[in-house]
This record gives C-alpha cells, structure tokens and sequence, in this order.
C-alpha cells in the first residue's frame, strides 16, 4: 500500500496539473458539450441521456462528492454502451480513450481463468490504486461486466463506497464505468411488450428498467453503490441514422438507395415482424463496406 503522505502528494500535484491546463477546459464546458452530442449521436437511448449527463455533471462540478461515481451500463450488443462510454471520456480528458486518467479493462481478455481469482484481485487493488494516486479524477472502464468470474467484482466495492480514505487515498473523485449485456433480453422483452400495447418507447421510465435488471443482476451487496442505465434495443430507424453516420464518416454519397441494401444485410427479430436489430449498431460499418464494395 503507498504511504499515506506520498498519495496525498500525488493528488495535489493531480490538482495542480489540471489547474496549469486550465480545468474549465476539462469541467465546465464539457456536460453542455456531453449533453448535445449524446442527443445528436446515440440513438434510441433517451434513458441514457438524461441519466449520464445529471450524474456525470454533478459529479465533476462538485470538488468534494460523497463517493466515487458508478454507472452500470445495460442492455444488448450494439446498443451503445461502449460508444457512451467514449463520449464520456472524450469530454472528461483530452485525448479521451487515450488519456493517461482514462482506464479500460476488458473482463473476458483480462480475467479468463477462474483459478486466477486472488491474482485477478491483487491486479485490480494495484491498478485502481497506483493510478488514482497519479490522479484522483480517474476513469475506469470494465467492459463486458457479465464475463467477470464471480466474486471478483467485489473487489472494487471498498473503491465505491462513501469512505474519505482508504489506506491514506481519496477515491470519491473518480469515475467508474461497468458496461454489461447482462439483461439484455429482459430490457428488449418490456420493450416489445410497450411497443405492442401501443406505448412508445419514449414513454418508457427509467425506473421501470432499473428494476428489471436489479432483479436480473441479483447482485444488491454490489448494486446499492451502482446507478442502473438500461440501454433500450435499436429499431430500423435507429439503425438508418447509424448507416447514415457511418457514410459520412468514411465521406461516402449517401443516398436513400444504398441506405437500403445495408439495411437489407442487417438481421432484424422478432423473425415475422423485424422490429428490433440482433446486433444494434455493431456491425453497420462491416456492412456498409460490403454493399459499397460489393
């Protein structure tokens, strides 16, 4: 464990740092910032945009906030759980995914064997810990929370909680990101039930979700530190604007026509009435190379 004086050192040269960059640059602008491209470039996720840009602005505003911030991200491949989290770090940090603060862990890559867990558990308190010492606004990102072996997770729980310190080091000011498919299937099922009986899906509360998947996760040790964002499957609207994206990315002509032919590679369910896409926005640009290509 580092010495107690050498952390708080470390957190006031971290303060320090971001005040000779000018931390208005890395605090205040952003959620306005966060809020507008969240609205222009995440589709379908109206539940998500209210949520993550209230936590993260208060969170980032406040100098001193009670505990570190945890959102758990969920719901199924494509939904954009991952391209959140970018937005994210690309307003909190510049450089964002390629900043020194900013941390991605990938559940499935780094903890495959379960008979590693006490190592598994030594590399997570070593890792949270070294580089909140360097910075106390850190950002962690554990994608693929559902691959995690059990019991690992909570390792991270004392990092979570509303402690001033742990072994000499504040953690209250960093940022933690749980991505997981985890109830996936449950989020989409209400969803298809709404939009059966005729309610939109815009019509959809957040703490309808929260619940379905608090009682998917079954984790309430862990869950009480989290805030639950459910990610809502994508329809063919949603899946047309990241078609329409992903062409102008690669500054290809978009035209309706060509639009259509990668719509028509997409897989869609259920299989009669194709409302919901199998995979959301994931394999759009992979599609979109096959039909200019082709």
């Amino acid at each position: 464990m580092d010495d107690p004086s050498i952390a708080r050192f470390a957190d006031y040269l971290t303060e320090q740092w971001f005040e000779r960059e000018d931390i208005h640059n890395y605090l205040e602008p952003f959620s306005h910032c966060l809020q507008t491209v969240l609205q222009d470039k995440l589709y379908g996720q109206h539940l998500v945009l209210r949520a993550v840009v209230n936590h993260v602005r208060a969170h980032f505003e406040n100098k001193h906030p009670p505990k570190a911030l945890t959102l758990s991200f969920h719901g199924g491949i494509g939904t954009g759980k991952s391209y959140t989290a970018k937005i994210i770090a690309d307003h909190l940090f510049k450089g964002g995914m390629t900043s020194p603060f900013v941390h991605l862990i990938s559940a499935s890559k780094e903890f495959r064997r379960k008979d590693m867990i006490d190592v598994y558990r030594d590399q997570i308190h070593n890792w949270i810990e070294t580089n909140i010492s360097v910075c106390s606004r850190s950002l962690f990102i554990f994608d693929e929370m559902d691959k995690m072996p059990a019991g690992l997770l909570d390792t991270i729980k004392p990092y979570l909680d509303f402690y001033q310190q742990i072994g000499g080091i504040d953690y209250r000011k960093a940022t933690f990101l749980f991505l997981s498919n985890s109830a996936g299937r449950q989020i989409t099922d209400f969803t298809y039930k709404q939009l059966k009986s005729n309610v939109s899906r815009e019509s959809i509360k957040l703490k309808d979700m929260q619940n379905i998947i608090l009682n998917q996760i079954g984790n309430e040790d862990i869950s009480r530190f989290q805030i639950i964002i459910p990610f809502l499957p994508l329809e063919k609207r949603h899946v047309k604007r990241c078609i329409q994206d992903a062409m102008e990315a690669r500054e290809y002509f978009i035209s309706e026509s060509i639009v259509q032919e990668v719509m028509d590679e997409i897989v869609f369910y259920p299989q009669d009435e194709k409302i919901f896409t199998v995979t959301g926005c994931k394999k759009v640009s992979d599609k979109m190379e096959y039909v200019m290509f082709s």
